[in-house]
C-alpha cells in the first residue's frame, strides 16, 4: 500500500469527529425521552355571563345575579339594567 503524508492524522481525525457526533447524537437521543413536566390535563372552562349594565363579559362564579340578569359588581346590580 502507497504510503500518503498526512493520512494517519486525517483518520484520526475523522474517527475524532465521528465520536463526538455519535456522543451527541446519543444525549440528544436520551434526553428527548424525558419529560421534565408531565403534561397538565385540560382545565375545564367557566361560563362567561354579560353584565346587564355595563355589557362586559365575566365568569359566572364572579357574578352578582338579580333575577336572571347577571351584575359584574353590587354598584351596577344596584343601578339595574341599561
Amino acid at each position: 500500500m502507497l504510503a500518503v503524508p498526512g493520512t494517519r492524522a486525517m483518520l484520526k481525525l475523522l474517527l475524532l469527529v465521528a465520536l463526538i457526533a455519535v456522543a451527541i447524537w446519543l444525549y440528544r437521543r436520551s434526553n428527548g425521552r424525558r419529560s421534565v413536566n408531565p403534561p397538565q390535563p385540560p382545565i375545564d372552562p367557566e361560563n362567561m355571563v354579560i353584565c346587564g349594565h355595563c355589557g362586559v363579559r365575566f365568569p359566572a362564579s364572579e357574578s352578582s345575579q338579580d333575577a336572571d340578569i347577571h351584575y359584574c359588581c353590587d354598584e351596577h346590580r344596584r343601578a339595574g339594567p341599561r
